[in-house]
């Protein structure tokens, strides 16, 4: 099973206490607790997709921007491209890809 934890982000001005978005990190429930999943190549452009349109649909009006990462295998595939997009069609939350710096699964 995999799951979203997100890290609020604030404005930088202090306009306000709450978040106005959170960065993403994904979580795969093994052995009775959640970790960093062995193998990020294998989650699929469905799981995020899933997982994106369910955070989505969780959050509170006031959230402006999610962030969230993909490997570069995951980043120029057009599927992920094409499941990205999709959620981004459903809501105004912004949706930011962001590019992981491993270099050892191209």
């Amino acid at each position: 099973m995999l799951k979203f934890y997100g890290q609020p982000k604030f404005r930088s001005d202090g306009a306000t206490q709450q978040p106005i978005g959170y960065e993403l990190f994904i979580r795969e429930y093994q052995n009775n607790q959640w970790c960093l999943p062995q193998d990020f190549c294998a989650i699929t452009a469905g799981q995020i997709q899933h997982l994106l349109s369910d955070t989505v649909q969780a959050m509170p009006d006031n959230i402006e921007l999610l962030s969230f990462n993909l490997e570069q295998i995951q980043f120029i595939d057009p599927v992920f491209t094409d499941a990205v997009a999709s959620v981004q069609d459903t809501t105004d939350i912004q949706l930011f890809t962001e590019l992981t710096e491993r270099t050892d699964r191209v």
